[in-house]
């Protein structure tokens, strides 16, 4: 949520369209809730909002932030996004090591800027 506040913070700014995207491999209740909290984040601005859901069944396997992190790229060059702002909670040393980053592969793979929150 902090990444949305700050995404719609800059939208405001520069009278941007915001694009929030929720991936996962299957959508249920959880979903429903991301999209009312993000819906009430967008209620009392004057911002563009799309809102989708990306559903990848490979989301379900071990390396689940590196496949984030590749269909958040396959997002950016669907959409023509010109800046990413997303979130990012760090783990420990061994959940790094073997789950990755969805933001580090983003950061280190897209030639647009983008800005990640923890």
């Amino acid at each position: 949520m902090r990444a949305l506040d700050l995404g719609v913070d800059l939208a405001e700014r520069y009278d941007a369209t915001v694009h929030v995207v929720h991936f996962t491999d299957y959508e249920d209740e959880g979903t429903a809730d991301i999209q009312s909290r993000v819906e009430a984040a967008f209620e009392d601005v004057d911002v563009s909002m799309e809102w989708a859901v990306v559903k990848d069944p490979r989301l379900s396997n071990i390396k689940v932030s590196d496949r984030v992190g590749k269909d958040v790229l396959s997002y950016i060059e669907d959409h023509e996004v010109d800046h990413v702002v997303m979130g990012h909670h760090s783990g420990g040393l061994v959940e790094s090591a073997i789950l990755g980053s969805a933001a580090k592969t983003v950061v280190e793979t897209t030639t647009i800027p983008v800005t990640v929150v923890p």
